[in-house]
């Protein structure tokens, strides 16, 4: 009789083990609030930024919104996402997320706000400059102006 509790004991150890490893390799399931809260979720990098962007429909959100959304992000300090939010704007030809990129990588204005980027780029942020001013943004033209 004892032989049968130890048995299904070790079973059940056996079916927890492999049910929390399925848990933890299943995105939806790590991005669940009380996955993360417990610490069994993604806490930073890429699972991070994976589980914030599955909160989100690109295709149904206007570029304002995704714009305004990068900046919230960038507010929180997580640049990475916001990069993510103005290229996906940009792609709905937003000027002011194209200019939001550039500054990113504009050596006139590096380490004066985060950045997604690990170093400037002189070449980049005129390019995502000429991108925005092409869109329209008055803003991104002072700014490719003041390019060295």
């Amino acid at each position: 009789m004892n032989t049968i509790y130890i048995a299904l004991g070790l079973l059940v150890a056996v079916v927890v083990g492999l049910v929390s490893f399925s848990v933890a390799s299943y995105n939806p399931w790590t991005c669940a609030p009380m996955v993360r809260a417990v610490g069994i979720g993604p806490t930073g990098g890429a699972g991070e930024l994976q589980c914030e962007l599955q909160k989100y429909d690109f295709s149904s959100l206007p570029p304002s919104e995704l714009y305004a959304l990068g900046n919230d992000y960038l507010g929180q300090g997580k640049p990475d996402i916001s990069l993510v939010f103005w290229e996906e704007a940009w792609r709905k030809n937003h000027g002011p997320s194209a200019r939001a990129i550039g500054e990113m990588l504009d050596p006139n204005i590096w380490g004066t706000q985060p950045s997604a980027f690990t170093k400037p780029s002189v070449d980049d942020a005129r390019k995502w400059y000429q991108r925005a001013v092409g869109e329209g943004d008055i803003d991104a033209a002072a700014a490719l102006a003041a390019l060295p």
